[in-house]
């Protein structure tokens, strides 16, 4: 009995996953010869849903809501319905230090844009994440092959819209890292920890 406790126990503790993740696995360094590596973690729902895709901000107090530009001349960003955005995290690194995205926890504005389709590798269109300080944008090429459209920080003198050639040439792959895949709970568990407990009690009932 302790031991089916043990297996169960074990199953769900598969099953719970803190989110799914992809990893930049570059293919051609940018002709300044810079070289990236980005992160970006999904929630699992997001994932066995198969796609993310739309813009969404958050003001100041946290709430994310999917956005679009309104028609008018100053472009204001029209943002409602608030939801959940389905990015938990997204870092990226230049030739330098790590910056972190860590969108739930953040105080601070940002904005993204998300065109995603999940597979082996993430295919799709557009990553695009701009929190005042920092930026990171990537479209896609053809396939799954992505280029690094713009990547730039407060930490760094260095910036793709200033300097185009170091992000010019870069490209890579976002290649799903499959020991964080969501395992679901298997069909009818429920009932199997019924039955379990019903022969233990009617076990114990003819003793």
């Amino acid at each position: 009995m302790r031991l089916i406790i043990f297996i169960l126990g074990v199953v769900y503790a598969g099953a719970a996953q803190a989110g799914v993740i992809y990893n930049w696995e570059q293919i051609t360094p940018s002709v300044g010869g810079q070289s990236f590596k980005a992160q970006i973690e999904f929630t699992n729902e997001a994932y066995l849903s198969g796609q993310a895709d739309g813009r969404y901000r958050n003001d100041l107090d946290g709430s994310p809501a999917r956005c679009q530009n309104s028609l008018n001349s100053s472009q204001t960003v029209i943002c409602t319905d608030t939801l959940d955005i389905g990015v938990m995290a997204f870092s990226f690194e230049m030739s330098g230090p790590i910056d972190n995205f860590d969108i739930p926890s953040s105080l601070t504005q940002w904005d993204l844009i998300i065109d995603a389709i999940f597979g082996a590798t993430l295919t799709g269109s557009r990553l695009s994440l701009n929190n005042n300080a920092q930026s990171a944008s990537f479209r896609i090429l053809s396939g799954d092959i992505w280029s690094v459209f713009d990547v730039g920080s407060d930490k760094s003198v260095l910036s793709c819209n200033t300097t185009p050639e170091i992000c010019e040439g870069a490209t890579g792959r976002f290649v799903l890292d499959e020991t964080t895949i969501p395992v679901p709970a298997p069909a009818g568990i429920g009932f199997l920890i019924f039955g379990i407990a019903l022969i233990a009690v009617l076990k114990r009932t003819a003793e």
